[in-house]
Order: C-alpha cells, then sequence, then structure tokens
C-alpha cells in the first residue's frame, strides 16, 4: 500500500491489517479515508451514527443529511410506520470510524 502515514495509521486504526485485504478493498477503504480527511459532514454523520435514526428535523444540517444519502452514507427510512428519518448505512459507520480516527491523531487532549 503506497500512502502517507496518517493513511496507513487510519487504515491499520479502522479496517485492520491491509495485508489481510484486496486491491479492491484496500482501493475502497482508502477512498473512505480521502472522504474523512475532506469532508465537513461530522456533525450530522455523527449524530446519525451516535443517536440514529433520528427525524429529520433533529439532524443538525437538512445539506449534510442530503449529502450524505446521495453518497450512501445514510438512508431515509420509516419507524414505526412513520416517514422522515434517517439512519447511518454501514458505508456512514466505517466513514465514522475513519473521521473519529483521523480526530484522535489530532486531538489537543492527549498528553
Amino acid at each position: 500500500m503506497n500512502a502517507n502515514p496518517i493513511k496507513k495509521t487510519i487504515y491499520k486504526d479502522v479496517f485492520g491489517d491491509f495485508i489481510l485485504d484486496s486491491k479492491d478493498k484496500i482501493k475502497e477503504n482508502l477512498a473512505l479515508i480521502d472522504i474523512a480527511m475532506n469532508t465537513n459532514n461530522l456533525d450530522t454523520l455523527t449524530a446519525l451514527y451516535k443517536n440514529g435514526p433520528l427525524c429529520s428535523g433533529d439532524l443538525p444540517s437538512k445539506s449534510e443529511r442530503d449529502w450524505l444519502v446521495e453518497n450512501g452514507f445514510s438512508q431515509m427510512i420509516i419507524v414505526k410506520g412513520s416517514d422522515g428519518f434517517n439512519a447511518c448505512t454501514h458505508k456512514g459507520a466505517w466513514l465514522h470510524r475513519c473521521i473519529e480516527s483521523l480526530y484522535r491523531r489530532f486531538s489537543q487532549d492527549q498528553p
């Protein structure tokens, strides 16, 4: 895997040893890491990951929600017969884990 040290560290932290993955899986996981490094949809994704499913009115940002849905990180769902809810997808959960790993690298709280 030819990637910068930050990407390698996030990959190992989130996905494990890349040697065990196929070339296609490595490419897919690195794409998620790239998105994590360049996205600003943290609040909405975090809310869906940690507290979801959530009603559209409870989301921090509708535009972030739309981007997450369009890119497969979130999905509109029905909860107990009511529509207008949103949930994090598996792809969204992996993205959230990548973002958390990235932010831990730069946290000011660490010694």
